[in-house]
């Protein structure tokens, strides 16, 4: 991994969602495919759970992501659906390259909040391509 895609927090080393997106397009990532789950609503406390497939030659990947006021920094509450869909991807992409440490980035990033500077603010739904809700 290099060094530029390593965060260190507290003395302990942090893989960016980059450096994950990365090694997976040197493992011949062929496809991302995410599916929201639950969108976020006063029924379900505004918690968000999206689902995303990785593949690369290695083979297919899964991983779940949850995003809720209560986890996620407060600048990123008009995100949580993004978040989820990043922490998703990050958990998937994780197992795709091997990259055991990295797990913790999901946990990791709301407490430094690097996500939500680069949010745009939620105005409209997201694609279908990119998070489609489930029927």
């Amino acid at each position: 991994m290099q060094r530029e895609f390593i965060i260190t927090r507290q003395g302990r080393d942090f893989v960016m969602y980059a450096g994950l997106l990365d090694a997976a397009h040197r493992d011949g990532l062929s496809a991302i495919r995410t599916t929201l789950l639950q969108a976020p609503s006063p029924a379900n406390s505004f918690a968000a759970i999206c689902h995303a497939e990785v593949t690369t030659s290695r083979g297919t990947f899964t991983g779940l992501g949850d995003a809720d006021p209560e986890n996620s920094p407060r600048q990123s509450s008009n995100a949580l659906v993004r978040l989820a869909e990043t922490r998703a991807k990050s958990r998937a992409l994780a197992d795709a390259t091997s990259i055991g440490f990295v797990y913790h980035v999901c946990a990791f990033l709301p407490l430094i909040g690097l996500l939500a500077v680069f949010l745009p603010n939620v105005d409209q739904p997201p694609a279908l391509e990119e998070c489609p809700e489930a029927a």
